[in-house]
């Protein structure tokens, strides 16, 4: 089998969040978002801060979120390598 690639990163343009998910397997790590009213934004994690905070939403595999002020967009984006989409899990 050939290598194996993992990334989780988000990173801003100082007015929108981008937050990416991948994985050339099944095993991407992880990674979350929700929106906090009273923080006024979003939180980006690897792991839930809070499992009592019961909105937590997972980022699925081969998917990049742009998160302006008060909405979250997400794609699936295709790798060039193996020309199709990326949506294991």
């Amino acid at each position: 089998a050939g290598a194996r690639y993992a990334l989780i990163t988000a990173f801003s343009d100082g007015e929108t969040l981008y937050a990416v998910r991948y994985a050339s397997d099944d095993r991407a790590p992880s990674l979350y978002y929700r929106r906090s009213n009273s923080r006024q934004g979003w939180a980006v994690v690897s792991e839930p801060l809070d499992m009592a905070e019961v909105d937590w939403v997972a980022v699925k595999n081969g998917e990049i979120c742009c998160f302006s002020v008060n909405e979250v967009h997400k794609e699936q984006f295709y790798c060039s390598e193996y020309h199709e989409i990326l949506a294991v899990g």
